[in-house]
């Protein structure tokens, strides 16, 4: 087997834990998608779990800063539409990010 396709198969389990998968449906999973006996699935899963930590290893300021962009967007097409509900809520959420209402 290649690297190219183990990280594959690490990127699948990743994508089938964020989808709420239990270790058990994995194993099996992985037993009659990649043929592996469970130790071999179970360092995959590991793999997995890491990639997922490190993807969410996201400071405070950067995790603020996406989210204010984001709220910039669903301001913008807000606008847009004429939804001044959606505007004032993103507003308000941008305000409570940047810690100015309480």
């Amino acid at each position: 087997m290649t690297a190219e396709e183990s990280d594959r198969r690490v990127d699948e389990l990743a994508k089938l834990l964020i989808g709420g998968k239990r270790t058990s449906e994995l194993l099996l999973f992985c037993a009659e998608n990649y043929g592996v006996q469970k130790r071999q699935a179970a360092v995959y899963l590991a793999k997995a779990r890491e990639q997922l930590k490190a993807d969410m290893s996201i400071n405070r300021q950067d995790f603020i800063a996406a989210k204010l962009a984001l709220l910039d967007e669903v301001q913008q097409k807000s606008l847009k539409s004429n939804q001044m509900g959606s505007v004032i809520g993103s507003i308000r959420l941008q305000a409570e990010l940047a810690q100015i209402l309480g």
